[in-house]
C-alpha cells in the first residue's frame, strides 16, 4: 500500500543521471503509476492557465492606453504591484518549466523535487492573489471615479474571470499538496536547485542539436563549472549574482522607459527601484525555493547583514507606491516635491529599515552561529 519507494528500479539506475538521480541525497520516490502524480500535473495546468490569464490581464489593462486611461487600479499605490509581478509571475512559471522537462511519465520522480514544484506554483498563486486583492481594493475604494466608464465594466469583468481562475488553480494545489504520497516526514532536503536542473535539461537538449550538439555541449560544462561551480559562480557568490540580475533588470526598465518616454532625470529612478524590488524578490524567492544553494549559508553577524540588506531593498518600491502619504518626512507635499525630494524619501526609508531590521535582530540574537560542544 506504500507510496513511497526507497530506490529506484533497477533498470532506472541504469539510465543517464539527471533524469533520475539526485546527487548527495537518499530520495524518497513516487512510483511511475501513483495516483498523485496525476492530481499534481493537474494542479500544475491550473496554475500555469491562471498564470497565463493574469499575464494577459496585466498586460491589456496596462499597455493599452484606451483601457488603462479608465482602470481604478492605473496609479500609485496600485501600479506598482503589477508593475512587479508582471515580471515575477512569468519568471517563476519558467523555473517550473524548466524542473517538469526531468519528470519522465515511465520513471519515478523524487518526491523533494515534486513538493519545490508546488512550493513554486504555491508563489505563483501569492504573487498573483496579491496583485488581485490590489486591484480589487481600487475598485472597493473607486479609486480615479472621474474616469470610469463603460470600458471599467469591462476591467472589472477581466479581473473577476482572472480571479476565478486563481481561485480554481489555489483549490487543486491545495489538494495536490495533501496527497498521502506528499505528506511523508521523513523525505530528506536534498543539495539540487533549480539552477542545476537548467543546466541539465541543457545537457538534455545538446542532444538533439545533431552536427551543433558537441558545441552546444560545451557550453553547457561551463554553465556547469563556471556559472554554477566556479570559483565566481554561482552557488559560491549567490548574492553577487542576484544584484548583477537585478541592476540588468533595472537597467533594462530604464531603457524602455527612455525608449517611450526619451531621456530624462528620473531614469536613474527607474534603474534604482527596479532593481532595489528585483533584488529582494530574488533573494527571498530564492531562498525559499532554493534556486541556487549555497556552497557556505551565511549566519551571524552577515546574515543579519543581508536581511537587513534586503528589508531595505523591498522598502524602495513600497516608499514609492505610498509616497503621496509619506512627504512629511522630509518636509515636502506631493503638490510641491520633486525628484530631489524623492530620491531623498527613498533614502532616509531605506536606511531607517536597514537600521532597524539590523538592531532588532541583533538584540534577539536571530541566526546565531551554533555552537556544538563535543562529548
Amino acid at each position: 500500500m506504500s507510496t513511497f519507494v526507497a530506490r529506484p528500479p533497477a533498470f532506472v539506475a541504469r539510465l543517464p543521471a539527471p533524469y533520475w538521480r539526485v546527487p548527495d541525497a537518499q530520495g524518497v520516490y513516487l512510483p511511475a503509476g501513483d495516483p498523485a502524480r496525476r492530481v499534481v500535473r493537474s494542479a500544475f495546468g491550473a496554475v500555469l492557465f491562471a498564470a497565463a490569464l493574469f499575464e494577459t490581464f496585466a498586460v491589456v489593462t496596462t499597455q493599452v492606453r484606451p483601457l488603462r486611461a479608465h482602470s481604478p487600479w492605473q496609479n500609485d499605490p496600485y501600479d506598482t504591484v503589477v508593475s512587479f509581478t508582471v515580471f515575477f509571475v512569468p519568471l517563476v512559471c519558467g523555473l517550473c518549466l524548466v524542473r517538469v522537462q526531468l519528470f519522465r511519465r515511465g520513471l519515478p520522480l523524487e518526491i523533494f523535487r515534486v513538493r519545490d514544484l508546488l512550493r513554486a506554483c504555491a508563489v505563483v498563486l501569492g504573487l498573483i492573489g496579491i496583485t488581485l486583492v490590489t486591484d480589487w481594493t481600487s475598485v472597493v475604494l473607486r479609486a480615479d471615479r472621474a474616469t470610469w466608464t463603460r470600458a471599467t465594466l469591462l476591467l472589472a469583468g477581466m479581473l473577476a474571470v482572472t480571479s476565478c481562475a486563481a481561485a480554481a488553480a489555489g483549490i487543486a494545489l491545495s489538494w495536490a499538496s495533501r496527497q498521502p504520497s506528499l505528506a511523508g516526514r521523513d523525505v530528506p532536503r536534498s543539495s539540487v536547485d533549480w539552477a542545476g536542473d537548467l543546466v541539465a535539461v541543457a545537457d538534455r537538449l545538446t542532444r538533439r542539436l545533431g552536427p551543433l550538439g558537441p558545441a552546444a555541449g560545451q557550453v553547457s560544462r561551463w554553465l556547469r563549472t563556471g556559472v554554477l561551480d566556479g570559483r565566481w559562480g554561482a552557488r559560491r557568490h549567490p548574492l553577487w549574482w542576484a544584484g548583477g540580475a537585478a541592476v540588468a533588470f533595472g537597467s533594462l526598465l530604464a531603457v524602455a522607459a527612455a525608449r517611450e518616454e526619451g531621456f530624462s532625470p528620473v531614469l536613474p529612478l527607474f534603474l534604482s527601484v527596479g532593481a532595489c524590488g528585483m533584488f529582494a524578490f530574488l533573494v527571498t524567492g530564492g531562498a525559499f525555493l532554493g534556486i541556487v544553494r549555497g556552497a557556505t549559508p551565511s549566519s551571524g553577524g552577515r546574515r543579519r547583514l543581508i536581511d537587513a540588506m534586503v528589508a531595505t531593498c523591498a522598502s524602495v518600491p513600497v516608499a514609492l507606491a505610498l509616497r503621496d502619504s509619506l512627504w512629511w518626512i522630509v518636509g515636502s507635499t506631493g503638490d510641491r516635491a520633486g525628484l530631489g525630494q524623492l530620491a531623498m524619501l527613498l533614502t532616509v526609508l531605506g536606511g531607517a529599515v536597514f537600521l532597524v531590521v539590523l538592531a532588532v535582530e541583533t538584540a534577539l540574537a536571530v541566526h546565531a552561529r551554533r555552537v556544538t560542544l563535543s562529548p
